[in-house]
């Protein structure tokens, strides 16, 4: 089933979906009995506390792993072969081997982040991960990598997630927009930790989820709780479970069902639209559901995408919609976006999304772009004087770049502009005027 595997991982670290398979199902998961205790401070002592090596891994699964069979490994050139390479030395390798494994990977060729480091991660993680998460974060440059981070934080909370939930290590050290530190977990981790929490199948979860306070807590562990149960259960199943499920307050169900319902629409956007308007007839508050959908729609079939959100109603839930899907459209085909936007001719609602585009294509080439099919572009808008203001916005940047060519372009259609247009047209605000400089600089920063 298609919904199965979609977003089963988080996506920065989807990449490594082969990588990890190897460890995760035939071995790293060796610690399932592991205790509950603190993990010791470093790997080292955890050995020498009494506890055997063996005692949370299948003794079966192991030989002793000479750490020059994997220095050999690390060396394969073929990086499929030399992931299945270390993988399988990986899982025979017995933690009192850690520091010389850990050697050869810090003398190895790779780079930040490499699947292999993840391997190792994870590795370590099934015996002590407190330890291997605190690697993670610089000790060996190469290590300091998201992926490494998220692939130990999962495997941890499969293995023992109120130990990770507790050890302090997932809060979100970040600023936030009014100078102060986010109140929870890093958004990511709090993602892994669900993950690796849900694949253990262990008690608790719903009720971790259920007790998240902090709001960017609550917006992730509930969409990303919803997302696994959407893969559990299947589409339509988890659509009828948020209308059921009397383990989340209600302004969670909320949340439960919007994140269902970005996943559906990806690969069943009709259902994804039947149970918007369920969603409306039980009573719940709506907005941002159109535009998550025309998002998930939008990325693989935005025309028809496109064909839904024109029967949406005029206004703010439409804009966000098509803002939303566009934005999808452009970055697998910004071409055939902007071929589709010129041929809606006086479709005042798409109006947002062309100021959108326009204006994201002049930042995003560093201003160096065709000023002439930028305001061909513009003049497709609906409304007069969106129209107008656009239009002398692109003048206003075309003219502090190239005022020869501005100004000749300008002196042809003079007819066409008031005497306070066009004056207009020769000023620059000087937060456009940094902005061009700082990107110019840059850029000449870049080509030196």
């Amino acid at each position: 089933m298609q919904l199965a595997t979609l977003q089963l991982y988080n996506r920065s670290w989807r990449v490594l979906a082969f990588a990890m398979l190897g460890v995760l199902i035939s071995g790293c998961d060796r610690t399932a009995e592991i205790e509950a205790t603190p993990v010791a401070e470093d790997s080292a002592s955890a050995l020498a506390s009494g506890a055997s090596p063996d005692s949370a891994f299948s003794a079966e699964s192991f030989e002793d792993a000479d750490p020059s069979s994997l220095r050999e490994a690390l060396r394969i050139p073929d990086p499929l072969l030399r992931i299945e390479r270390v993988s399988r030395f990986l899982q025979q390798a017995k933690p009192d081997r850690l520091a010389e494994i850990k050697a050869e990977f810090e003398g190895a060729v790779l780079d930040a982040g490499d699947s292999e480091y993840v391997l190792f991660g994870v590795w370590w993680a099934g015996f002590d991960p407190r330890r291997a998460y605190k690697y993670s974060l610089g000790e060996e440059i190469r290590a300091e990598h998201p992926r490494l981070r998220l692939a130990i934080a999962r495997t941890w909370a499969r293995m023992d997630a109120a130990a990770a939930v507790d050890s302090g290590l997932f809060a979100d050290f970040s600023w936030n927009s009014l100078g102060s530190q986010g109140a929870g977990f890093a958004p990511e981790l709090l993602d892994a930790i669900v993950v690796g929490w849900f694949e253990s199948g262990k008690p608790g979860l719903e009720e971790f989820v259920s007790g998240l306070t902090a709001v960017s807590d609550v917006t992730q562990g509930v969409r990303t709780y919803a997302r696994l149960q959407v893969i559990r259960k299947g589409a339509r199943e988890t659509l009828e479970w948020t209308r059921e499920t009397t383990a989340f307050p209600e302004a969670h169900r909320r949340l439960l069902l919007a994140g269902a319902l970005t996943i559906i629409a990806h690969q069943d956007p009709e259902l994804a639209v039947e149970w918007l308007a369920i969603a409306e007839a039980d009573g719940i508050d709506t907005r941002t559901f159109p535009m998550r959908i025309a998002g998930s729609w939008g990325h693989h079939d935005p025309l028809k995408a496109f064909e839904w959100i024109k029967t949406l109603p005029e206004g703010a839930d439409q804009n966000k919609a098509a803002r939303r899907a566009g934005l999808r459209w452009r970055e697998t085909d910004s071409k055939g976006l902007a071929s589709w936007l010129s041929q809606q001719v006086g479709d005042e609602w798409l109006d947002p999304l062309r100021l959108l585009t326009i204006r994201t294509d002049v930042y995003r080439s560093d201003y160096q772009v065709d000023w002439l099919d930028i305001l061909e572009r513009s003049q497709e808008l609906a409304d007069e004087q969106k129209r107008k203001n656009q239009v002398i916005w692109v003048l206003q940047q075309w003219n502090f770049l190239d005022p020869d060519a501005a100004d000749a372009w300008m002196d042809e259609r003079r007819d066409q502009f008031t005497e306070n247009e066009l004056s207009s047209a020769h000023e620059i605000s000087m937060g456009e005027k940094k902005k061009i400089e700082r990107l110019l600089a840059e850029r000449k920063r870049r080509e030196s």
